[in-house]
């Protein structure tokens, strides 16, 4: 993957996380918590650690 794929992935995969997060907040404080809010935390979670790896990749500047 080139390097200009890889960081558009990279802002993709946070701009999920964040979006999820504040879905999460909204429904929280306005819906009372459901249920389907476990699986968009985790789901900003799983983003979080893969644009946390591929992040790391970059600055080491490790390939693949």
């Amino acid at each position: 993957m080139r390097a200009n794929q890889k960081r558009w992935l990279y802002y993709v995969l946070v701009a999920i996380a964040i979006a999820g997060s504040l879905v999460s907040l909204f429904a929280l404080f306005e819906l009372g918590s459901p249920r389907w809010t476990i699986s968009v935390n985790m789901l900003s979670v799983v983003c979080i650690l893969l644009a946390m790896k591929m992040h790391g990749r970059n600055t080491t500047g490790r390939d693949g």
